[in-house]
């Protein structure tokens, strides 16, 4: 064989194996002149910037710039919250509450109160499933006592959370990293054992009780009060918090003995089960235990499963789900969890899944911290195992599409992103990123993670990560 046709035949084979592998190489280049012209930007000056694509099925890197710099990843984290979450708990997995009833019943009255037990349900009370909505929780107890012949309750409702540590995620126990100022708005809501309308009120709440605050506070809604005594008596109360605030604001205000989720749950059945006929106790009763008799069970209240929980988390970014699967990952292998514990176990999960987590830093299941970091690589690395993974179909299902839907609709619009790529994006003050699964024209799945930090408030951050998504579609 001549040096010419030698030559000829490795060039055909080198060929063969970029066209086999899916590669284009005139597309990886063009790929990386892009990159190289943002990362050179005078508008980028400021800006750390992180890439990596990575070919899935060989683990190959395609492109990469800063890649093993650790930086903020925003609500990009939820993919390492929500993938460990469906690993380990499984897609039909399902938060559980228990109403259940404690003291006997004679003569149609109970002796004594109604007690919810909480394990972290963050639907409960939520608009986004009907069967979530708190009037139709309210309607399955009232059907449940009814069949009991309860006609009378001579104490009240209770709440009562036995599988979460109270305290552990409201107040001063906040993540650290958070802004505190972050948790007064609805996307900083924070968990706890008994959840109720996403742990947000404002001025759609309806309210029944009037707390004994000191109305000065030139901030406060006005509620109508429902007096079921009397239907025509509408009391106007003022309460000290703006048009809408997060549960675990008004908590960390110390305005708990009032505004806690348990409270406010508790209310809402109370007055659901008087308008529906079942006499009341003037005052909720509240014990150090619960003393139930046999057969006390009145309903159990399931969550939709986790995959359409997932979903919701990722798609709009509900950082309250987000908080509230990482907890449940605790929850399910110790019986009860602090944040610590669940972020350990969700860290092992994926040492398991990629090996070494260098440049990893998670301290809260959500993004919402500063204190988080991650690197382009890691996040790739772990989006490429995850496909290797017997469940990976239903964590790929709960991205948001590019150009279609979720906090990605308006997303890479017009370019060939538009449509191929499942991405999840993060976002704060001086941080933009995107992670996720992306589809190019040869058919062939890519993992990337594209992360600015600490850019000029006005720089054009959003379009110049929709152009390199795009040419990693092309």
């Amino acid at each position: 064989m001549t040096f010419t046709k030698f030559f000829t035949s490795i060039l055909l084979i080198l060929l063969g194996f970029s066209i086999a592998s899916g590669q284009n190489p005139a597309q990886v280049r063009k790929l990386k002149k892009e990159l190289a012209k943002i990362t050179g930007s005078k508008e980028f000056k400021t800006a750390t910037i992180g890439f990596c694509l990575m070919d899935v099925e060989t683990g190959k890197i395609l492109a990469e710039e800063n890649s093993e710099k650790s930086l903020i990843p925003a609500s990009t984290i939820k993919l390492i919250t929500t993938g460990a979450g469906l690993a380990l708990l499984g897609d039909t997995f399902r938060f559980k509450t228990e109403f259940r009833y404690e003291g006997g019943i004679k003569n149609n009255v109970l002796t004594g109160n109604i007690v919810v037990k909480g394990t972290g349900d963050p639907t409960l009370g939520s608009t986004r499933w009907d069967a979530t909505n708190i009037d139709s929780i309210s309607e399955e107890i009232y059907r449940r006592a009814n069949s009991n012949g309860i006609k009378e309750i001579s104490g009240g409702i209770r709440t009562r959370g036995w599988t979460l540590q109270k305290n552990a995620y409201l107040g001063n126990d906040l993540p650290p990293g958070y802004n505190i100022e972050d948790i007064y708005y609805p996307y900083g809501a924070m968990p706890t054992e008994v959840n109720i309308f996403d742990n947000v009120v404002n001025e759609h709440t309806r309210v029944y009780q009037i707390p004994n605050y000191d109305t000065s506070n030139r901030w406060y809604y006005t509620f109508d009060v429902e007096d079921d005594l009397d239907k025509n008596a509408q009391i106007n109360s003022r309460f000290p918090y703006r048009q809408i605030d997060s549960l675990s604001y008004l908590e960390y205000g110390d305005k708990a003995s009032d505004f806690s989720t348990n409270n406010i749950l508790s209310l809402f059945i109370k007055y659901s089960l008087k308008n529906k006929g079942i006499k009341m106790g003037k005052d909720l009763q509240y014990f150090d235990e619960p003393s139930f008799v046999s057969n006390s069970l009145l309903v159990y209240h399931y969550s939709p499963n986790l995959l359409d929980i997932t979903t919701k988390t990722n798609n709009s970014s509900i950082n309250l789900y987000a908080e509230s699967i990482l907890r449940a990952i605790g929850v399910q292998k110790y019986g009860k969890s602090t944040l610590d514990t669940s972020i350990s176990i969700t860290r092992q999960f994926w040492k398991k899944e990629v090996g070494d987590l260098k440049g990893l830093r998670m301290t809260d299941g959500s993004g919402l911290s500063r204190s988080n970091l991650c690197t382009p690589l890691l996040f790739c690395k772990m989006l490429t195992a995850y496909t290797k993974r017997d469940n990976f179909n239903s964590f790929y299902s709960t991205l948001p599409i590019a150009g279609k839907d979720g906090t990605v609709k308006n997303f890479a619009k017009g370019t060939a992103a538009d449509g191929n790529a499942h991405i999840k994006s993060g976002s704060m003050s001086r941080v933009k990123c995107y992670a996720g699964y992306v589809t190019g024209k040869n058919g062939k799945l890519y993992a990337v993670s594209v992360m600015f930090n600490n850019f000029e408030p006005d720089a054009t951050v959003t379009a110049a990560c929709a152009n390199l998504i795009g040419k990693v579609a092309e």
